[in-house]
């Protein structure tokens, strides 16, 4: 598809954001490496060198750098998820592994199915799923189906992605206990005009904007009705050629 200016204003917007975000993300690692360097010091020192008989909150200090320890480990990856989603932004057109593209995006997802109380899970094929494709809109297109999905499903229910390919497409199918949709998500899908249009439906200028990102990638979005309940939605993108 032949790209207008608009076009390459927002890859450069992209681009920029991007770069300032896995920078950032990289000073904050720094700084919880220091952190993370200083606590394991000073847990060691207590380690080698026994308290005094009277230090009656010494166990107590030792819980304390051992939470500090955890939290750091937890912060260091978040960032690096950050750093990763950040540079997903570098180059528009990449070959990458599509089964390490979904577990980058369910971990980018998990916090919101926590607080929806939806278990998000992915079943993902065994073999390699190579893919020439715009890292950064593809998991835009993959996400807002899962945020879909989250918001559709009941509480205690789940949302699930698999992956797996036919023919030379790479498919990723994401399905929900929430109630059948497929007849307005379709509709939606395959009208772009509709982000320029006054919509009743939920969701429906979020959806078209998705279904014209897939387009833009080469690749397709169906939508299936699940019985008694729940929807399906099958992605289909180019696998790389060979």
């Amino acid at each position: 598809m032949k790209e207008n200016s608009e076009d390459v204003m927002r890859a450069k917007y992209l681009a920029f954001v991007g770069k300032v975000s896995a920078s950032l993300s990289h000073e904050i690692k720094n700084t919880l490496a220091i952190i993370g360097e200083t606590s394991g010091l000073i847990g060691d020192l207590l380690e080698y060198s026994p308290p005094p008989s009277d230090w009656e909150t010494f166990p107590r200090f030792k819980e304390l750098l051992s939470s500090i320890a955890a939290q750091v480990n937890r912060s260091v990856t978040i960032v690096t998820r950050l750093n990763r989603f950040a540079h997903s932004m570098d180059d528009p057109l990449v070959s990458l592994e599509l089964n390490e593209l979904l577990q980058d995006i369910n971990n980018l997802a998990q916090r919101f199915a926590n607080l929806k109380e939806v278990r998000l899970e992915t079943r993902l094929s065994n073999g390699r799923l190579t893919i020439q494709t715009d890292p950064f809109r593809l998991q835009q297109v993959v996400f807002g189906f899962i945020d879909r999905g989250l918001q559709a499903a009941p509480k205690d229910s789940s949302v699930t992605v698999t992956s797996g390919q036919t023919d030379s497409l790479a498919q990723i199918v994401i399905t929900d206990e929430g109630p059948p949709q497929a007849e307005s998500i379709n509709r939606q899908v395959s009208a772009p005009q509709a982000m320029f249009e006054e919509t009743e439906e939920k969701n429906g200028v979020a959806l078209s904007v998705l279904g014209l990102i897939a387009a833009q990638l080469g690749g397709s979005i169906e939508a299936e009705d699940l019985k008694p309940r729940g929807n399906r939605i099958t992605i289909r993108v180019p696998l790389e050629s060979q």
